[in-house]
């Protein structure tokens, strides 16, 4: 999208010539950015019970030691206070993607609280064992790593990340790539969330519905204890469901008519076709039943 490139050569591409140009490699910087950001994982982790035990400390991949190294040694750089800059730089990235999240509705007040206080250093750790994350927030943004997942891995262990050089040297792209991502998403939930208050005034056409139950399974929750969530596999198998989320919560809206949501969902996709005179037709609630009634061929008008 126009947004995402942008993005790329406004934010991104500067951002990488400038922490190049004091002298360190993106690794050392990833490694530095991640050290700051292990920190306060690790204390949240230790506050949460999810440390695990003397005898097999678990942590965000980084211990407090070695992290704190990490941090002492880049003190020494005699360009450390350009190098802290774009880290600042960076985290206010990921700050500003959490802000986009939660203005349109993808994320609530109290995640958006949570992140943005208790990670003041945040960036992306997910993406080491990204599909097992993004299943396990449930369709949700990958703002977290859930305790359980690094406590349950046996690849994460205290000091699992210590030396990968290439987990550090991705720190900027998977930031970029969160940017992306939600700017995507964003797009399409704000789509959605116009084609969710319109649902009412179409009702009587018969081609929407308001889901009260959809299908649910039980997952551990980001401080370990089980919680219920929406069977996204099961919803996404339904091509005549969509789910539009507002603050932050499920709403599931059932397309009754397969055409309008197979031309929905492929729409969605782009921002164009049905989405985009969905905007169009917001205003007029005659336009609207004629819209509906004449391409989707409901008799009832």
């Amino acid at each position: 999208s126009v947004k995402a490139d942008l993005f790329h050569s406004r934010v991104i591409t500067p951002l990488i010539k400038g922490v190049t140009g004091t002298g360190i490699t993106l690794a050392q910087f990833g490694e530095y950015a991640a050290a700051r950001h292990a920190l306060d994982v690790n204390a949240n982790m230790r506050a949460n019970g999810m440390a695990g035990t003397a005898e097999r400390p678990i942590d965000s991949g980084l211990s407090d030691a070695e992290a704190n190294r990490i941090i002492d040694s880049m003190r020494q750089h005699r360009n450390f206070k350009k190098i802290e800059a774009y880290r600042i730089r960076l985290v206010s990235i990921g700050k500003k993607n959490l802000q986009m999240m939660r203005r349109t509705g993808l994320i609530s007040e109290s995640e958006f609280n949570e992140m943005y206080n208790e990670y003041e250093n945040y960036i992306p750790f997910w993406n080491a064992f990204d599909d097992v994350s993004r299943e396990e927030n449930a369709g949700g943004e990958q703002f977290f790593v859930p305790h359980h997942i690094l406590k349950q891995r046996t690849g994460r262990d205290a000091d699992s990340l210590a030396g990968d050089e290439a987990f550090f040297a991705d720190r900027v792209a998977a930031m970029a790539d969160q940017r992306y991502r939600v700017i995507r998403k964003a797009e399409q939930n704000t789509a959605l969330q116009r084609l969710l208050s319109l649902a009412d005034k179409v009702d009587d056409n018969g081609l929407f519905e308001i889901l009260d139950n959809v299908p649910t399974k039980m997952v551990p929750g980001s401080n370990g204890k089980p919680r219920r969530v929406p069977d996204m596999e099961a919803v996404r198998s339904d091509k005549t469901i969509l789910r539009v989320k507002v603050g932050g919560e499920d709403v599931f809206l059932r397309v009754k008519n397969p055409t309008l949501a197979d031309a929905i969902r492929k729409s969605n996709d782009s921002m164009t076709g049905v989405a985009r005179q969905l905007f169009a037709l917001a205003s007029s609630y005659t336009s609207m039943k004629r819209f509906f009634s004449t391409q989707f061929g409901n008799p009832e008008f």
